[in-house]
């Protein structure tokens, strides 16, 4: 953030193109930098919750105790099932 403010105020008391290209230079790094501490810091959030321990809790279902009947076969699929002659 200082970054980007000293670049608003080197550009409002610029006298020179070399002081408008410095100043546009701060406010450009400024911005940069400013984005890619946003990118850090949601990255550490992210590794931060991978580090917490697992709250879900496994619980197996118990055995079927029925069987189920085999699964019927495909009908046959012929001209007169699609409806063409």
């Amino acid at each position: 953030m200082a970054m980007l403010i000293a670049g608003v105020i080197v550009l409002a008391v610029a006298r020179s193109a070399f002081h408008e290209i410095t100043a546009a230079t701060a406010f450009g790094l400024g911005a940069v930098i400013l984005g890619i501490s946003a990118v850090i810091d949601r990255l550490t959030d992210i590794r931060d919750g991978l580090r917490q321990p697992a709250t879900m809790t496994f619980t197996p279902e118990p055995a079927a105790t029925e069987t189920r009947p085999p699964p019927k076969p495909d009908p046959e699929i012929t001209w007169r099932g699609r409806g063409t002659r």
